[in-house]
């Protein structure tokens, strides 16, 4: 790709995403888990090219930090994180305590020392490490009962993952993270196609209280 085709490319990315990063810009969900591939009947969606080899820029317009989780040659995940607001999941006693049951650390040592560890699980475990759901901030109990009670959790209409026990906590973060991607997309139209430099001043300062709730009741 030229510099000019990385540019659209990458606005297009962007763009077509910028909501999923949207409760995560605003700190209300500690990252988010990308799959990226190049497209099979868009050929100008080369998102796995975009991000294989030029993820770099998508950190810098996003602010957020990433770590490449895995790649297959043909696809990538990749877990983009509010440094903040992951160390604060991941200092939690009780998620700690759940962890440790993973090899990670009782103890806290540091995000990347946590991350080196979940990729490493990625690389050796042919099955998914479900324990990812705490480092995207979804409730521990729904995290756990998914991995050792999985006939208990349920599966709720419109909900994002399934839910154990009482649900009225689990629905309230998901509600937060949909107010997030609301207004990110409300915000978004009023930046200008072809403007990556007002494009990443949204996803830069991008808050919650920018603005009313009511707009997406």
């Amino acid at each position: 790709m030229g510099n000019l085709e990385q540019i659209e490319q990458l606005e297009k990315f962007l763009r077509f995403n910028g909501r999923r990063f949207a409760p995560v810009l605003s700190g209300v969900k500690p990252s988010l888990l990308l799959h990226v591939r190049n497209s099979q009947t868009r050929p100008e969606r080369r998102c796995y090219d975009l991000l294989s080899q030029h993820d770099w820029r998508i950190g810098d317009v996003t602010g957020l930090e990433h770590l490449i989780l895995s790649d297959n040659g043909k696809g990538l995940q990749i877990l983009f994180f509010n440094c903040e607001a992951i160390e604060t999941v991941l200092r939690d006693r009780r998620c700690r305590l759940f962890l440790s049951h993973f090899g990670y650390s009782r103890e806290f040592v540091s995000v990347d020392t946590d991350l080196k560890l979940l990729a490493d699980r990625f690389a050796e475990d042919e099955n998914f490490p479900h324990e990812i759901g705490i480092f995207l901030g979804y409730p521990l109990k729904d995290v756990a009962a998914f991995i050792y009670r999985p006939s208990a959790t349920r599966n709720l209409p419109g909900a994002r993952w399934r839910v154990y026990g009482r649900h009225n906590e689990s629905l309230a973060l998901m509600r937060l993270f949909e107010q997030a991607e609301c207004l990110f997309d409300l915000m978004l139209r009023e930046v200008q196609v072809g403007s990556l430099h007002d494009l990443k001043k949204l996803f830069i300062n991008f808050k919650l209280e920018d603005m009313s709730y009511e707009s997406c009741a």
